[in-house]
């Protein structure tokens, strides 16, 4: 038989637990918060609530299957919501643990990634706020990085060096925002994925955001940019993308996916980024490196989110962006298997910079 949970208050709920609640009809065009417990599928044990009032009327879309695993709705997305945003990530750890071949690494830790978020308060911030500590992550990654120790590292000379590191260091925290939501937002539309991002650190706190796992891998993954151990590993068998830049900083970040907090994160995503540039940067000759500094920094960071995902591919279809002078769209030459992560950031980059000044 199946059971079912309903949740509704008339007051803002904001630590863990049930704190108050009453016996009336919820607000007027709201809708109660539903669990199906016949959907929890893995073994991630309830460790309490974060059940808020939630303000939807900007979320001008429907609810599909990543979008409802965030909010706990299906379907229609009403003007007001009362969410257990703690439940929420305890059925989206269970989906990702009945993922085939789920790795021992993230059965090991989806239990204390649910508890940490449950048991801490929500991070809560302004979407504004959220992008200026975004760029106060990005300087601290650039002033503490040992530039020149890491180029000699990447076997890089002095042009491949100094080109490098003249594109990266036009990036700033719109185009890493940009890059995270082509990560972990649901949809295609830069504007919706706005109203998503800015509802949740609104409500739910960037620590529920970091803490979100990537439902279509078997991989520990999660968080703003969903990484693997592809992008940040250092043990010791092996040392991977992000960890690779971060040994040349003097600001050591987590070794791990599941050891990077909220604000390393962004370093990360920047360390990241850097490494595949470095790869991209070292297969050009002197003209297309000439080339690439002048190329537009809005679709560099498209490159980025490409690179994210087959980095290879991306390398390779970037090279041939340049040599033809960046004269069209990286979308252009992105490829069928990228483009999508190419426009999606494109879109969202468009997003922020028109709703932020």
């Amino acid at each position: 038989m199946k059971k079912m949970m309903y949740f509704y208050t008339s007051l803002l709920i904001t630590s863990i637990g049930f704190v108050s609640s009453d016996n009336s009809s919820p607000p007027q065009n709201s809708v109660t918060y539903l669990i199906e417990e016949d959907e929890i599928i893995g073994d991630i044990k309830e460790v309490g609530s974060t059940i808020k009032i939630v303000d939807l009327s900007n979320v001008n879309t429907k609810a599909g299957n990543l979008l409802g695993s965030y909010l706990g709705i299906k379907g229609e997305i009403p003007d007001v919501a009362s969410i257990n945003f703690t439940d929420n990530l305890r059925i989206m750890w269970n989906k990702k643990l009945n993922i085939k071949n789920v790795t021992p690494a993230t059965v090991k830790s989806a239990n204390g990634i649910v508890e940490e978020y449950a048991n801490n308060d929500p991070k809560t911030k302004s979407i504004n706020q959220f992008i200026n500590d975004i760029n106060v992550q990005l300087n601290a990654a650039k002033e503490s990085l040992d530039f020149d120790q890491y180029c000699d590292d990447m076997k890089m000379n002095s042009e491949q060096c100094a080109t490098t590191k003249q594109i990266m260091w036009k990036f700033n925290g719109k185009h890493l925002a940009a890059y995270g939501m082509t990560e972990v937002m649901p949809t295609k539309n830069g504007k919706i994925n706005f109203a998503i991002l800015d509802t949740l650190l609104r409500y739910a706190g960037e620590n529920y955001i970091n803490s979100i796992p990537a439902l279509g891998d078997k991989f520990l993954s999660k968080g703003f940019y969903q990484f693997t151990s592809y992008a940040i590993r250092h043990d010791d068998n092996r040392i991977e993308g992000a960890s690779i830049v971060n040994k040349f900083s003097n600001h050591k970040i987590g070794s791990s996916v599941v050891s990077l907090t909220s604000e390393d994160s962004h370093k990360a995503a920047f360390y990241f980024a850097l490494y595949n540039m470095s790869k991209l940067v070292k297969k050009l000759n002197h003209n297309e490196m000439n080339i690439a500094t002048k190329c537009s920094t809005e679709e560099m960071i498209q490159f980025v989110a490409t690179a994210h995902h087959l980095p290879a591919v991306a390398i390779k279809n970037a090279n041939q962006w340049i040599s033809n002078g960046c004269k069209k769209g990286y979308t252009t030459y992105a490829g069928p298997k990228l483009t999508q992560y190419a426009e999606k950031t494109e879109s969202n980059l468009n997003a922020l910079n028109g709703e932020i000044k």
